[in-house]
């Protein structure tokens, strides 16, 4: 489902709560605006893929995700040719391992909305209010680094109801569903040689 948020309808302070409460577990905020450095995203791209591949999505038969280096190659040649930036916020266990990650993007062409992309908690740091400080941290990065963007727009599976339980505590309604339908090979030819 897309769901929406309008950034003068949040609540700052509780949201400011919550980014503190990553800070008093030990964990260490690593922030990037505008753009990521090219060698902190290869290091980062088997993180993005192993948190990836953990969060809910349905169920659809997909293919294994994979975050590869050419995907940003190409977004940050259209953010360079047409104005744009890349956020990522971070927050890292004291043994340096990534506790858990949010990242967002926003361009020239639509500078009203900012489309928060993946945010995901490793497994042994879920439960912990880890998830909601990373949206706390990045919603606060993109409204300070755009203030022409009003509204924040992101996609999430209807299962996926951590992510949602957090977003509705943020204030985002959803603004519109999209479905998908899945069907088998043998299901598609049995129905032709009924036809």
């Amino acid at each position: 489902m897309e769901q929406r948020a309008v950034f003068a309808d949040l609540d700052w302070p509780v949201l400011r709560q919550w980014e503190n409460g990553a800070s008093a577990q030990g964990l260490i905020w690593e922030r990037y605006a505008g753009r990521v450095p090219r060698d902190v995203l290869v290091a980062l791209l088997p993180v993005f893929t192993k948190l990836f591949a953990d969060v809910p999505l349905g169920g659809l038969e997909t293919g294994p995700i994979r975050w590869e280096m050419n995907g940003y190659d190409l977004w940050y040649e259209t953010l360079e040719r047409i104005g744009g930036a890349h956020h990522l916020v971070l927050l890292r266990a004291p043994d340096g391992s990534v506790a858990g990650l949010s990242e967002a993007g926003w361009d020239i062409r639509a500078p009203s909305i900012v489309r928060q992309q993946l945010t995901a908690v490793a497994r042994q740091w879920r439960g912990r209010g880890v998830g909601r400080a990373l949206k706390a941290a990045m919603l606060r990065q993109v409204h300070e680094a755009h203030p022409e963007a009003t509204v924040i727009g992101t996609n999430n599976a209807e299962v996926n109801t951590p992510i949602l339980s957090i977003n509705a505590r943020v204030g985002f309604t959803v603004a519109w569903r999209n479905v998908d339908y899945q069907v088998t090979r043998e299901t598609l030819d049995e129905w032709g040689r009924s036809r």
